[in-house]
C-alpha cells in the first residue's frame, strides 16, 4: 500500500494551522484581559533574530 504526499502532509498543515488559530486567539485574550490592543501585538517578536508576527504567519501558510 501506496502513502501519497496528500495524505502524509495535509494531515500536519491541517493541525499546524490549527494550533496556530489557538495561539492567536490565546494572543488576543491576553492582550484584551490587560488591556492592551492586539493590534500590538502584530509587530512583536519573540526574539530579536525573529521575523515580527506579521511576516511569521504568511510565512507558514507559504510553507505548507
Amino acid at each position: 500500500m501506496s502513502l501519497s504526499m496528500h495524505a502524509a502532509s495535509v494531515p500536519t498543515f491541517v493541525r499546524t494551522f490549527h494550533n496556530m488559530l489557538s495561539w492567536l486567539d490565546k494572543a488576543q485574550a491576553h492582550a484584551e484581559a490587560r488591556k492592551y490592543s492586539p493590534d500590538a501585538y502584530l509587530a512583536l517578536r519573540l526574539a530579536p533574530d525573529m521575523l515580527p508576527l506579521t511576516k511569521q504567519v504568511p510565512g507558514s501558510a507559504l510553507s505548507a
